[in-house]
C-alpha cells in the first residue's frame, strides 16, 4: 500500500481532455495530406506560437508576424489559427476520468499551455470545464510547462502538498517538470488508458 494519499489530480487539457491533432485539423480545413511538409508544421510550437500560449503575443499579432515570415501561406496559417478552438474535440475517456475523481472527493484542477483566444472559446463550448475546482492556464500566469515556476505557482495558488498531487499530461517533459517539484505524474501515451492508470494509483491507497 502507498504511504502517501493522493488528494488532488491535475489534468492537462490537450490530448487528455480535448483531442489536439494539428494534422487532422489541417486535412479537414484544406483537404490536403501534406501537413508535414507545409510551413504550418513549423509554425506550431515556434517562438511566436509559444508567445500566444504564454500570453505575451495576441492572436492578431501572431497572425501578422506569421504573414511576414510566410507571405505565400499567410491566409492558410490565419485560417488554421482561427479554426483551432472549434476543431478540437472532447476526449470522453479523460473527461469521465475527471468526473470519477470528483466523485471520489478528490480536488481536480487544470494545468495547461493554452492561448487566451482559444481557451476562452473552448471553455464556453464545453460544459465539462465547470466540474474543475481551479485552473492554471499558461497565458494567465505568463508561464509555460515545463518551466519550474508554473508548477510552483500551481502548488502555491492551491496550497497543494506535492506528494499528494497527481498530474496527467501527454508530454513526457511536462511530467518530468512536475516530478522535479515533487508532484507525481502519469505520462499519458496513446497506448495507455487514462482511467486504468489513475485507478491503478488510487487503488493502492
Amino acid at each position: 500500500m502507498s504511504t502517501t494519499t493522493i488528494t488532488t489530480v491535475v489534468f492537462e487539457i490537450g490530448n487528455v481532455l480535448l483531442k489536439w491533432d494539428p494534422e487532422k485539423i489541417f486535412h479537414r480545413l484544406f483537404g490536403r495530406d501534406d501537413f508535414k511538409s507545409h510551413p504550418l508544421k513549423n509554425v506550431i510550437g515556434n517562438e511566436i506560437w509559444l508567445g500566444m500560449d504564454r500570453g505575451t503575443v495576441s492572436k492578431e499579432e501572431a497572425i501578422t508576424r506569421f504573414s511576414k515570415s510566410f507571405p505565400e501561406d499567410s491566409a492558410a496559417i490565419a485560417e488554421f489559427i482561427e479554426a483551432v478552438p472549434d476543431s478540437i474535440e472532447p476526449d470522453h475517456a479523460g473527461i469521465e476520468c475527471a468526473r470519477e475523481c470528483k466523485k471520489r472527493g478528490l480536488t481536480i484542477l487544470l494545468l495547461s499551455n493554452f492561448p487566451e483566444y482559444a481557451y476562452k472559446k473552448v471553455r464556453e463550448k464545453h460544459s465539462f470545464f465547470s466540474i474543475f475546482d481551479g485552473e492554471i492556464i499558461s497565458y494567465q500566469v505568463k508561464l509555460l510547462k515545463p518551466e519550474r515556476e508554473i508548477y510552483e505557482t500551481l502548488i502555491s495558488n492551491f496550497h497543494l502538498i506535492p506528494e499528494e498531487t497527481l498530474f496527467i499530461d501527454d508530454r513526457e517533459e511536462n511530467i518530468t517538470g512536475a516530478q522535479e517539484v515533487g508532484i507525481r505524474g502519469i505520462h499519458l501515451t496513446k497506448e495507455k488508458n487514462i482511467r486504468q492508470e489513475v485507478e491503478r494509483l488510487l487503488s493502492k491507497q
